[in-house]
């Protein structure tokens, strides 16, 4: 399922049905996108400005640098809310395997593992790249056009629930997982991206009612 290539609609059908694909974390990676895409909105409504002539340089040449970026980030996340799809298919295809003989029983233990794994790195990636891009945004809500300002919040809040998102969807895969260390590396990450996600998000906000007063 590719889902760029999806209306909204069936997205949003498909998310409402019973079927166990698309979920939350595809929805967390897409609302990431969102996220990503305001911040571009923000930045983009900066850059056409006259008045962004009469910033400094630097600061220029930093908007037009972020311009691409989120972009970029967009485009990323969008991919990973078909990746999450994806991943999921791919243990739901793992957990029907047969298992009649040992052989078969030990191939299926195997594949479910690194299913089980990769399903849960995928929204491990959502978060982090949700993150990478709310870190970006200071200087936009900072400089940015004040007129689109509210654009630039909501992207926020997006992206910080896409990070939200995807840390739980790697909480919920780790009693599936094998390997002691690598679920108490993982948990330690998660928790860790939220505590930044949650401070970033906050100062951001709180700069966007600074300027909306």
């Amino acid at each position: 399922m590719n889902i760029a290539d999806q209306t909204i609609k069936a997205y949003t059908d498909d998310v409402f049905s019973a079927k166990p694909v698309p979920g939350g974390g595809s929805a967390a990676a897409l609302i990431g996108s969102q996220g990503a895409a305001l911040a571009g909105m923000l930045t983009k409504l900066t850059t056409a400005k006259k008045i962004f002539q009469s910033f400094e340089p630097d600061v220029q040449e930093e908007f037009m640098r972020l311009e691409k970026f989120f972009g970029e980030q967009k485009d990323r996340l969008l991919a990973l809310s078909s990746d999450d799809v994806k991943a999921f298919a791919d243990v739901l295809a793992a957990i029907r395997l047969p298992r009649d003989s040992e052989a078969e029983a030990t191939e299926r233990r195997v594949r479910m593992q690194a299913a089980q794994t990769h399903a849960t790195l995928v929204p491990l990636e959502t978060a982090r790249t949700a993150l990478e891009t709310l870190r970006k945004m200071k200087p936009v809500i900072a400089r940015g056009n004040v007129n689109a300002i509210s654009d630039g919040a909501i992207g926020a809040l997006c992206l910080d629930l896409a990070v939200q998102g995807g840390v739980y969807n790697v909480r919920i895969n780790l009693p599936g997982l094998s390997d002691a260390d690598l679920v108490e590396e993982l948990r330690a990450e998660c928790g860790t991206l939220i505590a930044e996600s949650d401070a970033l998000k906050s100062e951001l906000i709180a700069n966007v009612d600074t300027r909306l007063g």
